[in-house]
């Protein structure tokens, strides 16, 4: 009973007038006071303060993170972006093989990029060879349009094995970026004329169904330079098997030009 009977002492004293207070208004008692009228070890009290310093770091946190969430905000959402994965741009790898595009001088595919308004970013090439030289005997690279002819080249593409009857993987090592809608060569060239390489083709005009695929384009033919240093261009059925990979560029891109 020494709870109830303190507690009702207390309920009473607290409605209690002091008569020398002018307002009439309970004159609060000293802080010794109350600290000797109040329970000893008083539970509630003590279960607060474990409280509070449980949970005070959580709310740190919280702050803090909504601290930075507005840091971002501010900032205009300049946040590194995540790295995009590839895919296949355009491919005609699937159609049949009823051909194949020798080249003992030099060779170029058209290709049509996507409308994608930030442009894209190649990964790498795939080429299907039937016979290879050795890799030092011959480049491949991209080249920009001018017209229907190569204009500046804006890559060279190497590998580091030639793998004859499965897809040989050529890659950049700097960046490439294609424009939206704009039209590009692969160019291959051998460095002499006693050099050979034959590739799969194709003379479908069809390519391979993709995402991507709906606004790319693979040009339906082939252009053949017959003779090393030539000025003379000639136009065949045949299109090479090709697989082009990467992925629709995002101006967020820290790094991005």
């Amino acid at each position: 009973m020494y709870g109830v009977h303190r507690c009702n002492q207390t309920t009473a004293r607290s409605h209690t007038v002091s008569p020398r207070s002018p307002s009439g208004l309970m004159r609060q008692p000293s802080s010794a006071i109350r600290d000797a009228k109040s329970p000893p070890n008083d539970l509630f009290t003590r279960s607060c303060n474990d409280a509070y310093r449980r949970f005070a770091p959580l709310q740190s946190l919280r702050r803090f993170t909504v601290s930075l969430t507005i840091l971002a905000i501010m900032s205009g959402f300049n946040i590194t972006a995540q790295p995009q994965t590839e895919v296949v741009l355009v491919s005609n790898w699937s159609q049949s093989v009823n051909a194949t595009s020798m080249v003992d001088d030099e060779r170029l595919q058209t290709f049509t990029t996507g409308s994608h308004a930030d442009g894209y970013v190649l990964t790498r090439i795939e080429l299907d060879f039937v016979l290879s030289a050795p890799v030092e005997s011959f480049t491949v690279d991209l080249w920009t349009a001018n017209g229907n002819r190569p204009g500046n080249r804006i890559a060279i593409l190497e590998t580091g094995e030639v793998t004859v009857g499965e897809p040989t993987v050529f890659t950049s090592t700097t960046s490439v970026l294609f424009a939206p809608d704009t039209q590009y060569f692969v160019h291959i060239a051998v460095k002499k004329s006693d050099d050979l390489l034959i590739l799969k083709a194709t003379k479908s005009s069809a390519e391979d169904r993709t995402f991507q695929s709906r606004t790319w384009r693979i040009a339906d033919s082939s252009i053949r330079i017959p003779e090393i240093g030539s000025t003379s261009w000639i136009t065949e059925e045949s299109v090479m098997k090709i697989r082009i990979f990467g992925y629709a560029r995002d101006v967020k891109e820290v790094g991005s030009s």
